[in-house]
């Protein structure tokens, strides 16, 4: 996804992305859907995470799950 909004960051105006997938995922305190190899906490993953989606809003890019 980051690679996705600097890729993008560029063009002009708002984008949509959909994203299609077989399931939804999601950062918790008490669920740990979502971990890159070798990062298995919370505290390990929500900066990367947080990053991401600062990324994507500052090119301007919404994103549309489609499970």
């Amino acid at each position: 996804m980051q690679q996705v909004a600097q890729a993008l960051a560029g063009l002009p105006g708002r984008k949509s992305l959909i994203w299609a997938g077989a399931a939804s995922f999601s950062v918790s305190d008490n669920t740990m859907q979502l971990a890159p190899a070798g990062r298995d906490s919370l505290a390990d993953v929500l900066p990367l995470y947080e990053r991401t989606w600062q990324l994507m809003n500052d090119a301007q890019i919404a994103l549309y799950p489609w499970t």
